[in-house]
């Protein structure tokens, strides 16, 4: 991709940028870094159990064959 990603909405993020910056553990008003990381845990555990009560019921339904004939095929070649 030559150092280059996508970011939210699909835009182009370029990877050149410099190291993150660090998470800010003291003074008023600023999160420390336990209190953002719980934060980040309960916000992949709310959208994992969304996404698997959306999805879950998809991904239980057999694979059509035709898909499974054109997988084969290539991974044969």
């Amino acid at each position: 991709m030559n150092g280059r990603g996508l970011g939210r909405k699909g835009r182009p993020v370029s990877r050149k940028a410099g190291p993150a910056k660090p998470i800010v553990t003291n003074g008023p008003g600023k999160r420390g870094s336990a209190e953002a990381a719980a934060e980040s845990d309960a916000f992949d555990h709310w959208l994992e159990d969304k996404l698997r009560n959306a999805y879950s019921s998809v991904l239980e339904e057999p694979i059509p064959d035709e898909l499974l004939k054109l997988l084969q095929q290539r991974l044969s070649d």
